[in-house]
């Protein structure tokens, strides 16, 4: 397992560190993460094969862009 920060997950989604935070908040069944510490800033890292699990199952099979 590789784990990767949020910032690199977000570079992977060609989304904002921002929006996988409001992810977690709202759509936990997006993408798993795993949470190291305690308090109101825990580290947060993904599994680089779940992000990429992720990004495959949003490709379109319908020959749309």
């Amino acid at each position: 397992m590789e784990l990767i920060t949020t910032k690199e997950a977000a570079l992977l989604l060609g989304i904002t560190p921002g929006t996988l935070f409001t992810w977690r908040q709202k759509f936990p069944e997006r993408i798993s993460w795993y949470t190291y510490g305690k308090g109101t800033r825990p580290a947060v890292r993904y599994d680089k094969a779940d992000v990429l699990a992720y990004i495959e199952r949003c490709k379109s099979t319908d020959g749309a862009a």
